[in-house]
């Protein structure tokens, strides 16, 4: 079944993006500032139906573009299927980095943290979460620096997808971490890369100091 998800997935992400109209590029990247293909999220939905996360947040610059994307991709390729389903956040309900209101969240109901998404979508009364709540149902094995001492230890990650191109990788999923993290983050970058390489996705680690 996974493949046969992953596949279908991987198409009409690929259509719905091609498809976008010039106003809609435009919002997508922030006025050409972000690259498109930075904003696929064909490696993270590989990453959930594999079980290595509790959740995919879809969270575009536009927030008006999740909704069609949920009607154009996610709707159609989660019919007929229980595990995966999708939600929006109907509130404010804000971090330290982001605020979630006209997110999609698509839960893996079989996922051990399930119930710990289900919570924070459902509490009416939260209008809160943390970042270290975010990365761990979001599945990343980094933090953010909690203080001006971890700014300086702070290394940005990411996971790049070099399969169709070493020399332009695509981005398919990237956090913040601490110098002290760096081992364990190696250690879920090959666990990732042995889970998605099936679905024909190379991955490849970065990690790298922020710019200054």
């Amino acid at each position: 079944m996974t493949s046969t998800l992953y596949q279908r997935f991987a198409d009409l992400e690929q259509h719905f993006f091609a498809n976008l109209s010039v106003t809609q590029m435009k919002n997508l990247t922030c006025n050409g500032s972000l690259q498109i293909r930075d904003s696929y999220l064909y490696g993270e939905f590989a990453f959930l139906i594999s079980g290595l996360k509790p959740c995919l947040l879809v969270c575009f610059p536009d927030t008006s573009m999740n909704t069609i994307f949920q009607n154009t991709v996610l709707d159609n390729v989660l019919q007929n299927q229980s595990r995966f389903q999708v939600y929006m956040m109907d509130r404010n309900v804000v971090s330290d980095e982001m605020d979630l209101n006209g997110c999609l969240f698509v839960v893996d109901q079989e996922n051990t943290l399930a119930p710990v998404v289900m919570a924070l979508l459902e509490d009416k009364e939260c209008c809160s979460v943390s970042e270290q709540t975010l990365a761990q149902i979001l599945d990343y094995p980094g933090s953010l620096p909690s203080n001006a001492g971890e700014l300086e230890t702070m290394v940005e990650v990411a996971y790049c997808d070099v399969a169709k191109s070493s020399d332009s990788p695509t981005i398919v999923t990237t956090f913040a971490a601490q110098h002290g993290e760096v081992e364990k983050v190696k250690q879920h970058f090959e666990k990732c890369k042995q889970s998605v390489s099936n679905f024909g996705i190379d991955l490849k680690l970065s990690i790298r100091n922020p710019e200054i």
